[in-house]
């Protein structure tokens, strides 16, 4: 068996081999089968994403650097939902803390109803006010119109008068009375 020495590489390799004791070489051909596995797996997620989004595959590298290879992240952005808000949690230590809090969020949402209803009562309050201030203006404004439509129409039902520059009449058959206690106003005057 000849072995070609033109190749140095092929001896190299053979000759770290040698060197290396089984587990060493079980390792390192694990290592190398993982590596294998994390490309396809990549490749794949490419693949994915490149059917869920127009990017292309240059992009789909950079935002999963961005994203720490979190496909769903790359979506959401793609789609422009906010990927980097974070939801808030509350993280209860002890059965004390707990009872105190739930405590405290029940007084604040009474106290904001209390509010709310306070804000809503007043408002309705000033609108209710405005309105009687409204209408009292307008009751007004019919009360001026109606005494000046009076004052127009007075002279024109004012008592008929008798002939010409008499008195007014009294009932039928009446005389004309004179002021209050005085005698009723004849047509001919006393004779003396």
């Amino acid at each position: 068996m000849s072995l070609d020495i033109s190749n140095t590489d092929d001896i190299q390799n053979i000759n770290q081999e040698k060197d290396l004791t089984i587990d060493e070489l079980n390792q390192k051909k694990t290592q190398e089968f993982i590596e294998k596995q994390k490309q396809k797996e990549f490749q794949h997620i490419i693949n994915v994403l490149k059917r869920q989004t127009t990017y292309d595959e240059e992009t789909i590298k950079e935002k999963l650097i961005e994203f720490d290879n979190d496909p769903t992240k790359v979506v959401k952005h793609y789609l422009g939902i906010d990927v980097n808000k974070k939801k808030e949690e509350k993280k209860i230590t002890t059965l004390n803390q707990g009872i105190y809090s739930e405590i405290r969020t029940l007084m604040d949402d009474a106290a904001s109803e209390f509010r709310k209803k306070q804000e809503y009562t007043e408002y309705v309050n000033k609108v209710n006010y405005l309105r009687s201030q409204q209408l009292k203006n307008q009751q007004l404004k019919n009360q001026q119109l109606k005494q000046t439509q009076n004052k127009i129409i007075e002279p024109i039902t004012e008592e008929p008068m008798g002939e010409e520059g008499e008195e007014p009449m009294g009932e039928e058959g009446e005389e004309p009375m004179g002021e209050e206690g005085e005698e009723p106003i004849t047509e001919e005057p006393p004779t003396n």
